[in-house]
């Protein structure tokens, strides 16, 4: 496929004076442009830079959750979109994604879709008919294209970057180290949410015996802090933890299954190895085919695959990342802007 991109899409030059006829129109109007969020509670984490940056515009926005028992789900959404009926749709997730494309089918919701694929493993999103797909990589957009989803569809914008790494992505690592103050040597940073303490304490044993820095990203959590505290100083390592500027000095994440991770990774350049006790070919396939890293199944495995990842040719920063949140925001509201025609379009294809 050639050109992935804006081709069929929306012509780049068009994006920014449509942008802004669309707010114009709308402080004109009074009312502020209406974008709902569709998605799970823990989705958010993937989302949160583009919903911020739409909040930042004056956009108004509202979440539905999607964690609701079925039943529940469908009357709330309903009243929903009775109560306040927005310009477009944003999900983060195929079988969300798939729901509210029969809803909009069955002309029940009268606005686009608006789809982003933060993950490298594509499991049947061809059966969700958003109006757009926004992807983090060309890969995903082609793997999109070649599962049947036309191409004027498909966007590959890069990741979702938060605003805190605007500083620190185009820094060498070098630099970033020194800025840390960690010492310059191999470093490892390791995402400890959703990892248990048991886990977390065998990742760190298999560590110590490694000549690496040791950082964390812990999201703030106090319970994470404390068990750090006891197992590294038993381990007498020092450790540093939650900066943008950890995650640029880093060489190697080490996390569980999580795309914004993944997205994170992606965006620095920065190789990762994925604890997946499930064993998921699907993303070991993705990592492996990117040279982006690997998936292991246990913690003892870890030395093996840090050794291994040295045979791997350096990963670049995805320079797009830097804007891949204004972008998303950009489409977003030109597909706002130009909904009836979209919708439309969709009604058609669908008969």
């Amino acid at each position: 496929m050639e050109n992935i991109g804006f081709h069929g899409i929306i012509p780049e030059e068009l994006l920014l004076s449509m942008t802004n006829m669309s707010l114009e129109h709308n402080q004109d109007q009074g009312t502020p442009l209406r974008v709902l969020f569709v998605g799970r509670a823990a989705i958010i984490e993937d989302c949160s830079p583009l919903l911020l940056y739409l909040s930042d515009m004056g956009i108004e926005l509202r979440f539905f959750e999607w964690d609701l028992p079925e039943d529940q789900r469908i009357k709330t959404l309903d009243d929903e979109l009775a109560s306040y009926p927005p310009e477009v749709l944003i999900t983060f997730e195929q079988d969300v994604t798939v729901a509210l494309s029969v809803t909009q089918r069955a002309e029940l919701l009268c606005a686009p879709i608006v789809a982003f694929v933060s993950t490298i493993v594509l499991e049947d999103w061809n059966n969700g008919h958003a109006d757009r797909f926004l992807t983090i990589d060309d890969e995903t957009a082609l793997l999109l294209a070649d599962s049947g989803i036309a191409e004027e569809r498909i966007l590959s914008i890069g990741t979702l970057f938060p605003k805190i790494f605007e500083d620190v992505e185009l820094m060498s690592r070098k630099n970033a180290k020194i800025n840390a103050e960690i010492p310059d040597k191999r470093t490892v940073l390791i995402v400890t949410s959703e990892m248990t303490p048991a886990i977390l304490k065998e990742l760190l044993f298999q560590l110590s015996v490694l000549d690496v820095c040791i950082v964390f990203e812990t999201k703030g959590d106090d319970e994470t802090h404390k068990i750090l505290s006891q197992f590294m100083s038993y381990l007498n390592m020092e450790y540093y933890v939650d900066s943008a500027l950890l995650w640029r000095a880093a060489d190697v994440v080490i996390t569980r299954s999580s795309n914004w991770v993944t997205s994170y990774c992606v965006a620095l350049g920065t190789k990762m190895i994925v604890l997946d006790s499930a064993a998921n070919p699907r993303l070991s396939e993705g990592l492996v085919n990117r040279q982006l890293g690997l998936t292991i199944e246990e913690p003892r495995m870890v030395s093996a695959a840090i050794k291994h990842l040295d045979r791997f040719p350096e990963v670049m920063c995805d320079q797009r990342s830097l804007r891949g949140t204004q972008i998303a925001a950009e489409v977003i509201i030109a597909v706002a802007w130009d909904r009836k025609n979209i919708v439309e379009e969709n009604i058609y294809v669908a008969s």
